[in-house]
C-alpha cells in the first residue's frame, strides 16, 4: 500500500475485506439468479382444486349416476 498519512495498513485491509465479501455475495446473487432452479423454466400454472377440474368433476357425475346395466 503507499503512504498515506493518518491510515494504517489494517484499516486498509478490513476495508478491501468487505469490499471483497460484497462482491462476492453480489456475484453470487447474479449466478444464482442466471442458473437457479428455476432459470429457464416455464413458470408452473397454479394447480387447480378437485371442484375445478373439468376430469375430477366428470368422474363425480360418473359414479352418481347409476349405471344402466346394473339396474338390469
Amino acid at each position: 500500500m503507499g503512504d498515506y498519512p493518518g491510515l494504517q495498513p489494517r484499516e486498509v485491509t478490513t476495508v478491501q475485506y468487505l469490499l471483497a465479501a460484497f462482491g462476492a455475495v453480489t456475484t453470487g446473487v447474479l449466478l444464482w439468479k442466471a442458473f437457479g432452479p428455476e432459470s429457464g423454466t416455464v413458470p408452473r400454472q397454479p394447480g387447480r382444486a378437485p371442484d375445478d377440474n373439468p376430469d375430477f368433476l366428470r368422474e363425480l357425475d360418473r359414479r352418481r349416476r347409476p349405471d344402466p346395466e346394473d339396474e338390469a
